[in-house]
Formats: C-alpha cells, sequence, structure tokens
C-alpha cells in the first residue's frame, strides 16, 4: 500500500472512531436508534469472531445477541 493509501486508512479509522464516539454517547443520553446503528454496524463482526469458538450457527447468533445486551447494559459506564 502507498503512503497516500496508509494516510487514507487512518483518515477514514479516525473518522469511524468519532462517529462510534458520537453515537456511544447518544446511547448514553437514551438514543436506541443510535444503539440499533452500532448492533448493524458490528453484529457481523462479532458473529465472526464468535464462529472461531463456536461451530453451531444457533449458537453463533445466540452469542453475538448476549454480546451486544451485555454492551447494552454496561455503556453507561
Amino acid at each position: 500500500m502507498t503512503n497516500s493509501g496508509q494516510f487514507q486508512d487512518h483518515l477514514l479509522r479516525k473518522s469511524t472512531d468519532k462517529l462510534d464516539q458520537k453515537l456511544v454517547s447518544r446511547v448514553q443520553k437514551g438514543d436506541r436508534a443510535a444503539f440499533d446503528l452500532l448492533l448493524v454496524k458490528y453484529q457481523n463482526r462479532v458473529a465472526s469472531i464468535g464462529s472461531l469458538y463456536v461451530n453451531n450457527p444457533e449458537d453463533i447468533a445466540d452469542l453475538t445477541q448476549e454480546s451486544f445486551i451485555r454492551v447494552y447494559r454496561a455503556i453507561q459506564s
């Protein structure tokens, strides 16, 4: 990857991080739609990581759901 490409990737990650921080802040203020956006953004990634440890698709779905429930409960802190 060229230096230009690396710089663009860095800017994209930084922009994404700021957006995620804003969404978390909105969730902390009670905005359920902001949590839904985070869920949609990250559910496939969480499921992919879960699939490294669990083979059953139903178990992967349960693991993913439980992960987001825990995040929702803990997001205030």
